[in-house]
């Protein structure tokens, strides 16, 4: 599990980004990544990160998503 910043390289390296990724009108928005399939978006206000899932995430899925929102927390 890795959350992405907008506009990062692993977003913007395909010819499609259809089936894995919701677009917002041309804009690269930060992604929740999961074994390389995008799961959802990320943003952050403060030093606080919040996730909006596209589909129900399981408990190993979240407590993975947490570890990595912990991490970046941390570094803010």
């Amino acid at each position: 599990m890795r959350l992405l910043p907008a506009y990062d390289e692993y977003l913007l390296g395909w010819r499609s980004r259809d089936p894995g990724y919701r677009s917002a009108g041309g804009v690269i928005r930060s992604a929740v990544l999961v074994g390389g399939r995008v799961v959802g978006t990320w943003r952050g206000r403060g030093k606080t990160l919040a996730v909006e899932a596209y589909e129900p995430l399981s408990d190993v899925v979240r407590a993975g998503i947490a570890e990595e929102i912990a991490d970046i927390e941390r570094f803010l």
